[in-house]
């Protein structure tokens, strides 16, 4: 009898122990890997990239403090007038972990190209995130990173000195304003500067109801000083109108710290670049 109940003590402590070990080890193994969910703690802003009618990806700010709500709104919850999901109503978002600064997408079905720029574009928005991996079906798909393109536009005609530059116009929907960012291959041996500039000032825009804030203004001149840009307009020019050029110039120049706006020897804005 007393032999049986010191064996039953033995087998209890060892069964408690055994599935203490097993449930750190559990831990430990998972520990690397997360739910994007939970990565967010603190309301800041991010970016949804929702479709307008014209079928591009429209740039609309939201207020968070979970990935949860950006992941609605590609669903088409909650979202502004004017603007749609772009996603397919049978495509489903299965599961997001993040490993560093990866985020690994699982999703039902293969993505179509706005579909994965919408995704991808609006996971970048989240700090620290450089890299999505999609599974579909739990095999995996591609890999996308910050020099996806968006809205993609091919105005070339030769294979030689193709560049990619792209330009952040704004759109009117229904009362309200957004920007659209636009990816463009051109055939051009000038800089991705003299790119941006030349297209945010021309007169003629090729894309339906986009506009550009500064058309209307003249650059005299720009130059690079240790990674801050210089930009100097022949006269005054409103803080509000410089947004897309300023938009334009961060997303292709990762190393820049800021841009200063000047005019006849005057600063009319500064701006740091939040991403560095």
């Amino acid at each position: 009898m007393l032999k049986d109940k010191i064996i039953r003590k033995i087998f209890t402590t060892t069964l408690f122990l055994f599935i203490i070990m097993f449930s750190y080890t559990l831990k430990n193994m998972n520990k690397e890997i997360e739910p994007v969910i939970d990565y967010v703690n603190i309301k800041t802003n991010y970016k949804v990239y929702l479709k307008d009618k014209y079928n591009r990806l429209a740039i609309n700010n939201v207020y968070a403090d979970n990935i949860d709500k950006l992941i609605s709104m590609l669903y088409g919850n909650n979202i502004p007038k004017g603007l749609k999901s772009p996603l397919r109503k049978n495509f489903k978002i299965l599961k997001l972990l993040k490993d560093k600064d990866t985020v690994k997408v699982y999703v039902n079905e293969v993505p179509e190209r706005i579909e994965l720029e919408s995704i991808s574009y609006t996971l970048f928005s989240v700090e620290n995130v450089k890299k999505i991996l999609f599974y579909v079906n739990n095999s995996f798909y591609t890999e996308t990173e910050k020099d996806l393109g968006i809205n993609r536009r091919y105005d070339i005609s030769e294979k030689e000195n193709i560049k990619k530059a792209s330009i952040y116009y704004k759109e009117d929907i229904e009362g309200s304003s957004y920007f659209v960012p636009v990816t463009k291959y051109v055939n051009n041996k000038n800089d991705k500067i003299d790119i941006i500039i030349e297209e945010l000032t021309s007169s003629f825009i090729h894309e339906n109801n986009l506009i550009s804030t500064i058309t209307e203004s003249k650059i005299n001149n720009y130059t690079f000083d240790n990674n801050i840009l210089f930009v100097e307009f022949n006269d005054y020019i409103n803080k509000k109108d410089l947004e897309s050029l300023t938009l334009s110039v961060f997303e292709n120049y990762n190393d820049l710290t800021e841009i200063i706006y000047t005019s006849k020897g005057k600063i009319l804005d500064s701006v740091k670049n939040v991403k560095k």
